[in-house]
């Protein structure tokens, strides 16, 4: 199998203009803060202690009143000291909070449901 990138994981979940993902057939508005390449490479402009290591996705359904918190990975990616404090912080504050992988899809659309 090959290995699927981050953004086409991202794809998958999100879909595009043409095609919805998972997150929209399920009924999921999403926030989703892409990054910018500057000369000085990659970033995401953010302001606040909370910037460092926030989630790349922010999903809610209106019909549940459901907030979840996702970083996506590749299979083999690894979270930042950021982003595993994050994920700490989320989960003590009471959030839905995951890391995906594209290798957890089954548990994924399980989750959504």
């Amino acid at each position: 199998m090959i290995p699927l990138s981050e953004a086409d994981f991202l794809s998958q979940l999100l879909g595009d203009s043409k095609h919805p993902g998972l997150v929209t057939l399920l009924g999921y508005s999403y926030l989703h803060l892409r990054p910018a390449r500057t000369k000085n490479g990659w970033v995401t402009p953010v302001q606040g202690p909370l910037g460092k290591g926030w989630p790349d996705l922010l999903l809610m359904r209106l019909k549940d009143r459901r907030t979840i918190y996702v970083e996506l990975k590749t299979d083999k990616g690894k979270l930042t000291p950021e982003q595993d404090g994050m994920q700490d912080f989320l989960t003590v504050m009471h959030f839905e909070c995951y890391c995906w992988r594209p290798k957890d899809w089954d548990e994924i659309v399980r989750v959504l449901r």
